[in-house]
């Protein structure tokens, strides 16, 4: 389930024109309802409390969207008066603001040129008589256009690609930029197999798993309203009270995804309207709602497939993300096979090639090069899965049973109707295995749940909790129903019993008209305590302990500065850059320190490598080890080639020595040596160094330190605490700086462009005092490109193919999986058009030999691939490497015949790859490459951090953080460029600067357990909260007190008549 807002005015049409039709706009005149009978999806339909609160239910029509969602009336504001009814029947609080005209520089440059215009243009629009005289429509369509081309171009970089573009961007810049939120879109989807099984699986199943989807989402609804449902009352809302009655809500079905496949999914539209306990309309207060969000969208995926394998007598199998979180799936649905199977139907080698013949044919003339990239790109979208036009249901389902059984260039194989059902059904084990919901250990469970959230986070809401239990909880007892109230009960336990509170009890009134239902204060935000663990709190003590913890140095100062003496005198020699002052204290730091764990950061392209680079020799010069630690076996094998040492992945260093002390406690300290793994066994005054130490937990860190005191061995940890940090319980960097400090990198080395060192400092952090202007370099130095996503992903495609065209190494960088596989897709299509990739022998065409990767796409001889995953049985390099996770190679060959495996009895496809770092060849089989391998021309930010190329090309969004930001536009020595993806045509409100100012605004902070205490005891105590809450309370005691004056002055029946009046307010203070 995902949130999203809704704004006022004509945001509800998106659900009227284009949602409830199946994403296709709406033909004129054609009313909603006839695509329940005819054609398309069902019409919306109203869901929660909306009946009890508004009496509406039933068919939403588009006047009821319109004035809800659009003027925060009454759905049936234009018959009320009709029916008799005043017109505060209609009035739901205060009506949506509508916002006046924008004040942009867009604005003020076409009032100046309106004004030139009339001060030229004669006595006809001159002088104050006709000030109000509206120009010719001609007139201001000239106007417009010349200011949005000129502010275009300034903007973006670059012309307008078509009338269309430059429309938008005008429309953008002369609208309000602050819209009132009249809803939130709340977005439900089963898993993919649960839509593939409602398709495919026959009436029976689709029955059953559409009534088990209306269920989950009714009851989700209900979560929401009982735990995230509130309003506020007060100057700046300072009380957070009960709602009455409910949620007001529509419910909008789709059946199909953007590309066409089965995604049963349905909008469930929030209005921004309840009532609360006082009688009174207000807005809901979003911030619970979006704090809650996964808590209930846990409860929907956990409620959705519970109530399929119950209706259905089908079980469930999990399925790994790479996210962390394992996606349950109905078993006997072979989601891997369904992909490679409905990758891309056309192969896209065919489709340039018919392209290119197709120009030539045209235009009497080859394609140049640039031409040739541009028609790459239009294969690149005729390949794409087609979307399905909005048809009945029945028709959609016929054509989906025919593509996944007998379609498909020959088809999936797959059953289909009832039988698909029968092979589901058989494909489980029944009747659920292990032990049953009933006899569930509710402190057990709670104390289980505290762990797991102890490696995710360092602090915890109860939000955060709800959402791990119901995890947990599926996972413990698969197959089971899980209710609400045992939920409800392990929240408890964990919050209240085995989980320590993090956040001080606030000084609120006790007074009962300040107490909500369940007795909390309306003063304090519903659910915002924060939690946290014994288990955290001793690893972040342990981390603060050793870096205070004095110990033997691992090197002298005499030592060290011999071998930087011979290091400064052999960088003469070869000419090389010597260290700066910056990189040697930090070598001198890691060499000499007397402390069990000395930290250093470094922003991006400080040249912290060389750093380490020194202080390993001056180690390995006093006869001692240096081991190498990196949250990745990839990065591992990087820190192994720059620093001449053996290098490993943190989990499997410190699985490594948690299996020699269990074999020590087994067969005795005599065991040592036949066990531990050479390479890894610590001595005194061993050296481990970690880097990339912000991707590091703190429990793993903690752990890293414990192994190296048990062993006499020092700890060096080094990172940057300002890039993407570790996914778990983190901050142990800058917990470690503000409390012990640390040895800091200043000076950036790696940009070859005076001011960029600069400008990357100021995006890496938000400055102390002044404003925060991180892209202003960026802007100023015409390094940002914004436009449409699709522009952007061109734009961006093209200056990469121009790079690497000319010599460079250039990256693609995007925020999300999805934009990285375009990337991929299209940069591979230029390649295969410019002849930049053959397979050895010749162009590539729809005949060559291919293999089709994990993300969907076909690989060539000749392509750039990644792995995805560790695999150590797969050795390269004459055993020195094995293939890894964010592995770069190049395939030098597919197998045109699939060589037959004997021992399986089965054929199967070979592929070798190349390394691109130290060359090893190995061949694999086309499975590891069908579940692990994709493309490597574009890179997720995450895989990006600790890449350096020539330059780089990053296409940004409003998902993308500020860390995320200053990772991609640190990867490039000589260039690097932002795209700044604004949607598609129809996102108007989105531009440039809107985009750039939320992504320097989300700012990740991510705390340890320390820090959390102190900033909540900051926030409970603050002293400007503290003055509201007495201003409420004083202002609610006058006007008690005046309410009682008046009674004795005029009586109580009397008095009620005026102190029930809105304005009594008014005459009260």
């Amino acid at each position: 389930m995902t949130v999203h807002k809704l704004s006022a005015g004509d945001g509800y049409a998106y659900y009227t024109s284009e949602v409830a039709s199946a994403d296709e706009l709406r033909a004129g005149g054609r009313e909603l309802g006839d695509y329940y009978t005819v054609e398309g999806m069902p019409p919306g339909q109203w869901v929660g409390h909306s009946e009890q609160l508004l009496g509406v239910s039933g068919e939403v029509t588009e006047a009821q969207m319109k004035a809800l969602f659009g003027e925060g009336l009454h759905p049936e504001a234009a018959s009320i008066p009709a029916a008799g009814g005043s017109a505060n029947d209609i009035k739901l609080g205060q009506k949506y603001h509508q916002y006046g005209t924008a004040d942009t520089t867009m604005t003020r440059r076409i009032d100046e040129e309106v004004a030139r215009f009339r001060r030229t243009s004669g006595p006809a629009w001159n002088g104050p008589e006709n000030a109000d005289k509206a120009l010719p429509t001609e007139v201001m369509h000239e106007i417009r256009s010349r200011v949005g081309g000129e502010l275009f171009r300034d903007s973006h970089g670059r012309n307008a690609r078509s009338n269309e573009e430059l429309a938008r961007y005008v429309t953008a810049q002369t609208t309000p930029s602050k819209q009132t939120v009249a809803g939130y879109d709340l977005v439900f989807s089963p898993a993919k197999s649960v839509s593939l099984l409602w398709a495919l699986g026959g009436d029976e199943a689709r029955k059953a798993v559409e009534a088990a989807h209306n269920e989950a989402i009714k009851e989700t609804i209900t979560f929401l309203e009982n735990n995230a449902t509130y309003t506020r009352r007060g100057k700046n809302g300072v009380r957070q009270i009960d709602v009455d009655g409910g949620l007001v809500a529509t419910q909008f079905r789709h059946y199909d995804s953007r590309a066409g496949d089965p995604q049963l999914h349905d909008h469930v539209v929030i209005a921004n309207k309840v009532m609360g306990v006082d009688g009174k309309w207000s807005s809901l207060d979003g911030r619970t709602l979006y704090k809650m969000g996964v808590a209930a969208s846990e409860t929907y995926n956990a409620k959705v497939i519970e109530k399929v394998c119950a209706s259905l007598g089908v079980s469930t199998v999990a399925r790994s993300t790479g996210s962390g979180e394992p996606v349950y799936e109905v078993a006997g649905i072979d989601l891997d096979s369904i992909h490679r199977a409905s990758s891309r139907r056309t192969n896209i080698a065919g489709a340039i090639n018919r392209l290119e013949t197709e120009f030539t044919s045209r235009h009497g003339y080859a394609p140049s090069d640039k031409q040739k990239i541009a028609l790459a790109q239009q294969a690149t979208l005729e390949t794409r899965p087609e979307k399905k036009s909005a048809r009945r249901l029945s028709e959609l389902v016929d054509e989906w049973q025919h593509d996944y059984s007998t379609g498909l260039d020959g088809g999936m194989g797959m059953p289909v109707g009832p039988a698909l059902l029968e092979h589901v059904r058989s494909a489980g084990p029944g009747v659920p295995a292990g032990p049953s919901v009933a006899e569930l250990n509710v402190h057990e469970h709670a104390r289980q749940i505290v762990h797991e959230l102890s490696a995710k986070r360092a602090s915890w809401g109860r939000n955060h909790v709800i959402a791990q239990t119901r995890r947990h909880l599926k996972e413990a007892f698969p197959g089971q129903t899980i209710t609400d109230e045992t939920v409800e009960k392990v929240t408890r336990s964990v919050t209240g019993t085995h989980s320590l509170q993090v956040t001080p009890e606030a000084i609120t009134p006790s007074l009962r008209e300040f107490h909500r239902a369940d007795g909390t204060s309306q003063f304090q935000q519903a659910d915002s305590a924060l939690f946290t663990s014994h288990e955290v709190l001793n690893a972040e003590h342990r981390i603060l302990a050793a870096g205070q913890k004095t110990v033997i140095p691992a090197v002298s100062m005499e030592r060290f500065d011999a071998v930087l003496a011979k290091h400064t005198e052999a960088a003469a020699k070869s000419g090389r850059p010597v260290l700066s002052i910056g990189q040697i204290d930090l070598a001198r730091a890691f060499a000499t320190d007397e402390k069990l764990l000395t930290l250093g950061i470094g922003p991006a392209g400080t040249g912290k490598t060389t750093s380490l680079s020194l202080a390993a020799d001056t180690v390995r010069d006093t006869g001692r080890r240096v081991i190498g630690l990196a949250p990745t076996a990839a990065a591992a094998a990087v820190m192994r080639g720059d620093l001449g040492a053996e290098a490993t992945t943190i989990d499997a260093f410190l699985a490594t020595h948690r299996n020699q002390q269990q074999n020590q406690q087994d067969n005795g300290a005599a065991a040592r040596s036949g066990f531990m793994n050479p390479a890894f066994m610590l001595g005194a005054g061993d050296v481990i160094i970690v880097d990339e130490a912000g991707m590091v937990t703190t429990p793993k860190l903690a752990a890293v330190v414990a192994v190296a005191a048990r062993n006499g061995a020092v700890v060096r940890a080094i990172g940057d605490d300002r890039q993407l940090g570790a996914i778990g319980s983190g901050g142990a960097l800058r917990l470690l700086n503000n409390e012990v400090g640390a040895v800091r990198l200043e000076e950036v080395h790696r940009f070859r462009t005076e001011g960029e060192s600069e400008a990357s400092l100021a995006l890496r952090e938000p400055p102390t005092t002044g404003a925060d202007t991180p892209f202003h370099w960026y802007l100023e130095n015409k390094r940002v490109t914004a436009g449409t996503t699709e522009a952007m992903t061109q734009d961006a495609l093209v200056a990469w193919m121009a790079d690497t065209q000319a010599g460079k190494t250039s990256l693609l960088i995007a925020t999300d999986n999805a934009t990285v596989t375009d990337l991929n897709a299209r940069a591979q299509a230029a390649r295969i058009a410019t002849g930049d990739l053959t397979d050895g022998i010749g162009p590539i065409t729809e005949t060559t030999p291919s293999v089709v990767l994990r993300d969907g796409l076909r690989a060539y001889a000749g392509d750039t691939v990644v792995t995805r995953k560790n695999d150590r049985t797969l050795q390269v390099n004459q055993g020195k490497d094995f293939v890894k996770n964010n592995d770069v190679w190049t395939i030098e060959k597919v197998s045109t015949d699939p060589t037959t495996d004997v021992a399986a009895g089965q054929e199967r496809q070979r592929i070798t790859l190349r390394h691109a770092g130290h060359r090893g060849r190995i061949t694999v089989d086309a499975d590891y490459l069908h579940e692990h391998g994709q493309l490597g021309y574009a890179a997720t930010v995450h895989r990006a951090q600790g890449a350096t190329v020539d330059t780089a090309h990053a296409i940004v969004d409003e998902a993308t953080d500020r860390a995320g930001a200053y990772v991609a536009a640190t990867r490039g020595r000589e260039t690097n460029r932002l795209y700044v993806g604004l949607g598609d045509d129809n996102d108007q409100a989105v531009t440039r600067d809107s985009v750039l100012s939320m992504i320097t605004a989300n700012y990740d902070r991510t705390l340890s357990a320390h820090e959390a205490v102190r900033i909540e005891a900051v926030r409970t105590g603050d002293v400007a909260t503290l003055a509201g809450v007495y201003n409420e309370v004083e202002k609610a005691a006058w006007e008690a007190k005046t309410r009682t004056i008046a009674a004795s002055v005029l009586g109580p029946r009397t008095a009620a008549q005026f102190t029930s009046h809105e304005a009594w307010g008014a005459v009260a203070t």
